[in-house]
């Protein structure tokens, strides 16, 4: 009786051999599908990345090649292998480490250039708990977009400097029509001719800054730097917009330091930026605001502002202020006059001068722009 209690209790505890080969056969068909699936998504990888129409490279945390898809061979002459060195000092793998480094956790972008064509480079660095464990290199060819860029800014530059020469005949004709050198005009007359010399005056600023924009594309902006003094210069610009600024009841303001030095800019391409930056302030101001503009001196610079109680812009849109043709949604709605120019050309002008632009804005309280020249001091140095 004993033997028997004794032999079912250990029966009882022990597991039958056909479970625990089910077990082990249950295991292992489950590592295989996951091998299989693991499989297909490498080669499924793979095929992605050897057939995408960009250049693709990843690289070691020291710089050397550990993958480049057949674009990226062909690219660098790596049809027989990968490099074993380090290309840290070669571009564009270098510009990229450089940059990626100092941005870990975000994209960073150059640019790069061989035989004949011209390729947009974007990095990011591959991120292991926290640490740089390699980079990785997508290169586009972007050879087409700027040579039809080119053809389009040759194109504007063109048919901008056609326009000139009519529109000057035609201010000149109504200039001369409304000091009556034509004979005397009855008031609807005046009201009518001064209407076309505003839309005349619109065309005229629209060439200027197309013009401006085909030279700084094309990279033939000619500057002629002198000694300018802002504050004068400042004045010389809100005279061409006090009948507006009184028009809308605006309240200005000037608050023109002492101690602010000249600068060294070409005094023409300055003169754009301030009349840009004022118009877009007396445009976007609604009747009875106000409008502050500042010049003083800063570390070496001098720094100029123009603030206003005007529409402001979303924040939402903040980071495409200065990008050809943009234009808030708030103003579009408004439909206010603008062609999303003005703010491209003043950052391209200034930045060209070795200046720079910046702005601070609330949607519905207003915005200030301001940008910093070096004064003549510290451009002597």
């Amino acid at each position: 009786m004993k033997e028997t209690e004794t032999r079912g209790k250990r029966e009882t505890g022990t597991a039958k051999p056909a479970d625990t080969q089910r077990a082990l056969l249950n295991v292992l068909e489950d590592l295989g599908a996951a091998r299989d699936k693991e499989r297909a998504e490498f080669t499924r990888t793979k095929v992605v990345i050897e057939t995408m129409g960009s250049a693709l490279v990843t690289l070691s945390p020291l710089g050397v090649p550990e993958l480049a898809n057949i674009e990226a061979k062909n690219i660098f002459g790596w049809q027989k292998g990968l490099p074993t060195r380090s290309l840290i000092a070669q571009d564009p793998f270098g510009a990229v480490i450089d940059l990626c480094g100092m941005n870990s956790d975000k994209n960073c972008e150059t640019s790069y250039a061989a035989g004949g064509r011209q390729y947009k480079t974007v990095g990011r660095s591959i991120l292991i708990d926290g640490r740089i464990n390699g980079y990785v290199l997508v290169l586009t060819d972007i050879t087409r977009e700027k040579e039809l860029d080119r053809l389009k800014t040759e194109f504007v530059s063109v048919t901008s400097h056609q326009l000139r020469t009519p529109l000057s005949a035609i201010k000149w004709i109504i200039e001369l029509m409304l000091h009556e050198g034509a004979g005397p005009l009855t008031a609807e007359q005046k009201e009518f001719l001064t209407q076309a010399s505003d839309s005349n005056e619109r065309m005229i600023a629209l060439i200027a800054d197309l013009l401006n924009i085909s030279r700084i594309e094309a990279g033939r902006l000619a500057l002629s730097p002198v000694e300018v003094d802002l504050s004068v210069l400042t004045g010389h610009v809100l005279r061409e917009f006090l009948e507006k600024i009184k028009e809308k009841k605006l309240a200005l303001s000037t608050r023109f330091s002492k101690e602010a030095r000249p600068v060294v800019a070409d005094p023409k391409y300055l003169h754009q930026v301030l009349s840009n930056l004022i118009s877009n302030a007396v445009k976007y101001t609604r009747p009875g605001g106000r409008i502050t503009i500042a010049v003083r001196s800063e570390k070496g610079e001098v720094v100029w502002s123009i603030s206003d109680t005007g529409m402001g812009i979303p924040r939402a849109q903040q980071d495409r202020v200065f990008q050809k043709f943009f234009r808030g949604d708030n103003v579009i709605r408004e439909e206010t006059e603008g062609t999303g120019l003005g703010l491209y050309v003043a950052k391209s002008l200034t930045e060209a001068m070795g200046g720079r632009i910046w702005f601070t804005s609330t949607e519905g309280k207003g915005t200030a722009f301001f940008f910093a020249l070096p004064s003549k001091m510290a451009s002597k140095k």
